[in-house]
């Protein structure tokens, strides 16, 4: 708990992703790294209030320094705060941090590895998704149990767990979701492109195959069929 904000939990890069998806939702102001003033009491009287009333919302903080070792400045460019706008309250929702449907998990799952779960880790990636480090890192660096202690196999652990894997996917998404190929909706064909050639280089061309088996199932399951691939892995 912040000990200067009562009710309010203290977040960081490291902790951030993997906390606020345990609510469903999420109150978090970002500002300095030692806040005072009348706009930082109010946000703890808020907080107080809130923790009166309801156990569904998470009251956090996230303390920024631009010197030193620059806590948190990563986590504020990632959702554009900085020392011109600060303090910023931002409101997060499950929804908001779960925009892939179970179906576009499943069937990027089929289109990149055939949900063989006996695939392991090989050639820099790892699990029924194929994850590398870098991408399960800009996702926050999810570890089973919420864990917040580094430890050198976390990686491994979570990408192949079909639950933190998915999770993984799920905050790469809300960070890096786009329309890659202009159709002006951001939907499963989206999210499987930026998940074979990166938030950087989705508007690519897609290799035939991983297309032709996404393509085959989203229309499959549209239908209606069931896929959940933290259970239906082969």
């Amino acid at each position: 708990m912040s000990s200067s904000c009562m009710g309010c939990v203290d977040l960081d890069e490291l902790n951030f992703d993997k906390t606020i998806r345990r609510f469903p939702y999420a109150l978090v102001k970002f500002d300095i790294a030692f806040p005072y003033g009348d706009k930082h009491e109010a946000f703890a009287s808020f907080s107080k209030a809130a923790h009166a009333v309801t156990d569904d919302i998470l009251i956090a903080t996230v303390g920024i320094k631009d010197y030193g070792d620059r806590d948190n400045l990563k986590l504020g460019e990632r959702y554009k705060v900085d020392d011109k706008n600060y303090p910023a309250i931002l409101l997060f929702n499950a929804t908001q941090l779960h925009p892939v449907t179970d179906i576009c998990l499943g069937c990027i799952c089929e289109a990149i590895s055939g949900c063989n779960q006996t695939a392991i880790c090989s050639g820099g990636v790892c699990g029924l998704f194929r994850i590398t480090w870098a991408y399960w890192a800009d996702a926050g660096k999810l570890t089973l149990g919420n864990d917040s202690v580094e430890r050198e196999l976390d990686y491994s652990n979570c990408v192949n767990d079909p639950y933190c894997a998915a999770n993984t996917i799920q905050n790469y998404m809300t960070r890096f979701g786009q329309d890659c190929n202009d159709d002006k909706v951001v939907d499963c064909y989206d999210y499987a492109a930026i998940h074979k050639l990166g938030a950087y280089g989705c508007r690519g061309d897609l290799p035939h195959q991983y297309y032709q088996v996404l393509d085959t199932c989203l229309k499959y399951h549209q239908s209606g069929n069931h896929l959940d691939v933290r259970s239906d892995a082969k």
